[in-house]
């Protein structure tokens, strides 16, 4: 049995007795490279569906977003229509619902954003944080799933469901010099290669 991350083989283990080995999710930073000029820029990927908008923290994002105006925030990701009607319902307006990108579009996006956000209630492994850290974005992350074995020392933490204090970690983070970093540790810890 094999497992991305050490929080999943523990799950494994404790719901089914049997080991799994742990072979990390790999990440072609030449795929993900940072622009040289980085945007205060605020993001988030996932499909927005009504199981997501909590488990993935999507309105947690969409309600930092709302604490923090003068800030741009895009959220990236296919819909479903009842779950995009409840986003857009409390949506501030400095926050983009961009819906489905292409793969190119979303490399771009991520090379230009300064922040990426994945305030999630559970994470298996989180290979979008690790995408937008190789990308030079510096993550704001909950201490849920496996998503501190990701982020590590780079990542700004919060409280699951906590708006208020999302927002403030995302300035934190803007004004942080992280960038470089998340994208090393992506390098060392978690390369194509390796996997």
């Amino acid at each position: 049995v094999l497992t991305f991350s050490e929080w999943s083989g523990n799950a494994i283990r404790n719901l089914s007795g049997r080991d799994a080995t742990l072979v990390y999710l790999g990440v072609d930073t030449e795929q993900f490279p940072p622009h040289p000029t980085k945007e205060d820029l605020v993001v988030t990927v996932g499909a927005v569906t009504e199981q997501t908008l909590k488990r993935k923290g999507l309105e947690t994002f969409v309600h930092a977003a709302g604490h923090a105006r003068d800030l741009k925030f895009r959220l990236v990701g296919a819909h479903d229509p009842s779950a995009l009607e409840i986003l857009q319902k409390i949506a501030p307006p400095n926050l983009e619902i961009t819906g489905w990108i292409s793969d190119g579009e979303l490399r771009d996006l991520l090379g230009r954003a300064k922040v990426y956000v994945q305030v999630s209630y559970n994470e298996g492994f989180g290979l979008a944080l690790a995408e937008a850290m190789a990308s030079g974005c510096v993550p704001v992350v909950t201490r849920m799933g496996s998503l501190p074995e990701v982020a590590g020392d780079v990542g700004f933490y919060v409280p699951y469901g906590d708006a208020m204090a999302t927002a403030s970690a995302v300035r934190d983070a803007l004004a942080s010099n992280r960038s470089a970093a998340a994208r090393e540790r992506i390098a060392a810890r978690f390369p194509i290669g390796r996997r």
